[in-house]
């Protein structure tokens, strides 16, 4: 009977740990998709219309990190200046536990993580940790991609905790310094 059990624990352990790796190497996957088509303003990822506005329009994303509740492309069109973002709602929920908890271990995933551009040598993603507050309402993390030269230099990815009324939202964002 102890053999079982041990044989269970060996199997859920090494489950939930090629889960995390596999969400892991996703979520790179994506980023990897989503910062090579930032440089082409999200054309190859850019789907149907969502909302549009006359200085912003958000578009679906044919490219969304599994589990995700919506993955949005925005393009916003202020005094003849195109900015274009890509946002991913990772997480949703009343609980600032579980919320926290997926920013954690999202961060961890993001941290020193390598990003393969196409044509071009591998960057490392870097960014400073810093434990989100409840009573805060809003924490941020900004990774840069290492070494920063030519377009990716001014490349941002957020990673961001946010209440909206009683909920709370994990982000993760791509976008240019300038909307930081």
């Amino acid at each position: 009977m102890k053999s079982i059990a041990t044989i269970f624990a060996v199997l859920f352990f090494s489950v939930a740990t090629l889960a995390q790796s596999s969400f892991s190497s996703k979520l790179s996957s994506v980023l990897e998709k989503v910062i090579q088509d930032h440089l082409k303003n999200y054309k190859d990822i850019k789907g149907g219309v969502i909302v549009q506005r006359p200085q912003l329009t958000e578009y679906k994303s044919t490219v969304f990190v599994p589990g995700a509740s919506s993955c949005v492309i925005t393009h916003s069109n202020i005094s003849g200046n195109d900015q274009y973002s890509w946002s991913c709602v990772l997480l949703e929920s009343g609980n600032y536990d579980q919320v926290q908890n997926k920013f954690n271990e999202t961060y961890q995933q993001l941290s020193n993580s390598i990003i393969k551009l196409q044509g071009e040598k591998p960057y490392i993603l870097t960014g400073k940790y810093e434990k989100p507050k409840e009573q805060k309402n809003y924490s941020k993390i900004y990774f840069d991609l290492i070494p920063g030269i030519g377009e990716t230099k001014k490349l941002k990815v957020e990673l961001s905790l946010v209440k909206e009324n009683a909920e709370w939202k994990l982000l993760l964002s791509v976008h240019d310094q300038d909307l930081a």
